[in-house]
């Protein structure tokens, strides 16, 4: 991974596969088609013994109280949380956070660490990138 996310707490040790038939749910936002090719590309896989299925995955807007409680959320705009298990979630406080969620979820798959976690993040300084 190239980054440590600010709070990772190990759900259960099972690695989760998406499949074909995972549902995914997407806002109706800017990036609504990129965010469902990047997820039909890169994170389906086929269907193995040892894995969870993942029945759906969910962008959603809007960190979930108590996961706002337990990571101590930051309320910066590019703040998200991911939650993966059998019915996985990226949630985040404004769209480009969703972003940012996949990008995370996209590199726990290249090092195979797709386990049932909660991962939750922000940046460093208050606006990502170079101005």
């Amino acid at each position: 991974m190239f980054f440590t996310p600010r709070f990772v707490r190990d759900l259960d040790s099972c690695h989760v596969t998406f499949t074909a038939d995972t549902k995914v749910s997407v806002p109706g936002i800017y990036a609504e088609n990129y965010i469902r090719g990047t997820v039909a590309r890169k994170l389906v896989k086929e269907a193995s013994d040892a894995a969870l299925i993942c029945e759906s995955l969910t962008f959603a807007l809007g960190i979930p109280e108590d996961i706002r409680k337990e990571v101590t959320a930051s309320g910066n705009r590019e703040e998200y949380a991911i939650v993966l298990g059998r019915e996985s979630a990226v949630y985040a406080t404004e769209e480009c956070g969703l972003l940012f969620g996949l990008a995370t979820l996209l590199q726990l798959a290249d090092i195979g660490e797709l386990t049932c976690k909660l991962v939750y993040d922000y940046p460093v300084c208050p606006v990502r990138g170079y101005r």
